[in-house]
């Protein structure tokens, strides 16, 4: 299941439960419409998230590609679904956020989305 929220420009895309095939295509519309719909960040959390396939990251990377670094992710360490981004190699790439909190900090105090801090 998916959630759509707006938090202070930014669109928050919550993924709720399990991600997989099946649900490929309207994950893929979701984010396609929200970073559609705003000029300032699109995450996509993944906090209530029990299982991905391979379809959501490629998803994610198409986005990516798409919207560049206003996307930000959010996979917290002990996720069941982090595993499955650190061996594609898009964990890196994606420089996740580990919580929805961390995420809203970095754009409030003016972090590129997507970028690490120090």
């Amino acid at each position: 299941m998916l959630q759509v929220e707006n938090a202070g420009g930014a669109i928050i895309v919550k993924v709720r439960g399990e991600i997989d095939v099946s649900g490929r295509d309207v994950f893929r519309r979701t984010l396609s419409c929200a970073g559609d719909g705003t000029n300032g960040a699109l995450i996509v959390s993944f906090e209530d998230c029990s299982y991905c396939d391979c379809s959501a990251v490629g998803v994610l990377a198409g986005i990516r590609r798409t919207i560049g670094s206003r996307l930000q992710v959010v996979i917290p360490t002990d996720s069941p679904v982090r595993r499955l981004f650190d061996l594609s190699g898009l964990l890196e790439a994606l420089e996740p956020a580990s919580s929805l909190t961390q995420a809203l900090s970095g754009l409030r105090y003016g972090q590129e989305p997507g970028a690490l801090s120090a």
